[in-house]
């Protein structure tokens, strides 16, 4: 693949429907053998709120019995699953209509509110430095939130083996570490770590690290019931130091990897491949610290 096509598989990865992470009602061997995730809407129980008109579910690949056996033949000797988003895992999917989103239609699509998704959700991000100390502490207290409860909407890929065609695993984390995959898959290079890493270094950055951003908010809200939550910027330019890097905010470095304050205490998830193939051997283990994986 050309350099520009991948940049956009980097975009993509955010912008599909199931956004890179796969939904809990469908991270399972039934799901991916049937190659459907299709979940049921809560307010009818229908697949993609069909009843209510919300969405329906569709083949998204349209393909002939010949073109799916030829796709799944490449598939299976691919050395990136990303490069097969998201017909690696399913072939269908929700289709949402109007301004419904999300994996069962069931929610509003980014930049849209309310019961029938009809109202527009205009959010003025404010600079982090002013933020009151109550409203920092609230930013905080719910970004801590996310890091420690474990996502009951989405599981992350993972597999214990680096050949291809290996069984297809799928692993619980919190709303946090499931945002942190997002980003690892999608910014990592494709066969080598001296390759450039695609979701950096190109045109698509600005792209996929909104949507992703966009998400995490969202998936925040989503768990602590705070509809007003948004995520502050913070304006580093001009300044001598980071004004940021203090024990009520993100702590200090204390050298050796070691970091004050609150998040010095969360874990750190290193996803790594397995061998050769890229995205079919993914392994993800603890490594140091910088943040604890307790279940909330």
């Amino acid at each position: 693949m050309s350099l520009p096509g991948l940049e956009l598989a980097c975009v993509l990865l955010i912008l599909g429907t199931a956004r890179a992470q796969i939904p809990i009602q469908c991270g399972s061997p039934a799901h991916v053998e049937s190659g459907e995730c299709c979940p049921p809407f809560w307010g009818d129980g229908s697949p993609c709120g069909s009843v209510s008109g919300r969405g329906r579910c569709q083949d998204i690949t349209r393909e002939t019995p010949q073109e799916r056996g030829e796709r799944e033949r490449e598939q299976r000797n691919s050395r990136d699953f990303r490069l097969w988003w998201p017909t690696f895992f399913f072939r269908q999917l929700c289709v949402c209509r109007g301004n419904f989103g999300g994996a069962d239609c069931g929610e509003c699509a980014y930049g849209w509110q309310g019961a029938g998704c009809q109202a527009r959700r205009v959010v003025t991000r404010r600079d982090i430095s002013t933020l009151s100390e109550v409203e920092r502490e609230r930013f905080v207290r719910l970004l801590t939130q996310s890091k420690v409860i474990l996502s009951q909407r989405y599981v992350i890929y993972a597999s214990g083996s680096s050949a291809p065609n290996s069984p297809l695993a799928f692993r619980r984390a919190s709303v946090y570490d499931v945002a942190n995959w997002v980003h690892y898959v999608s910014a990592k290079s494709i066969r080598t770590s001296a390759e450039p890493y695609y979701g950096h270094r190109s045109a698509a950055f600005p792209s996929w690290h909104r949507m992703y951003l966009l998400h995490l908010e969202t998936e925040i809200r989503n768990l602590t019931g705070d509809d007003a939550f948004t995520m502050p910027v913070w304006s580093w330019a001009g300044k001598a130091g980071c004004d940021v890097c203090t024990e009520r905010l993100f702590g200090s470095s204390q050298g050796g990897g070691q970091l004050s304050g609150r998040f010095g205490s969360w874990q750190v998830r290193e996803c790594r491949p397995m061998g050769p193939f890229w995205g079919v051997g993914e392994g993800c283990v603890a490594s140091g610290y910088f943040g604890n994986d307790k279940v909330g």
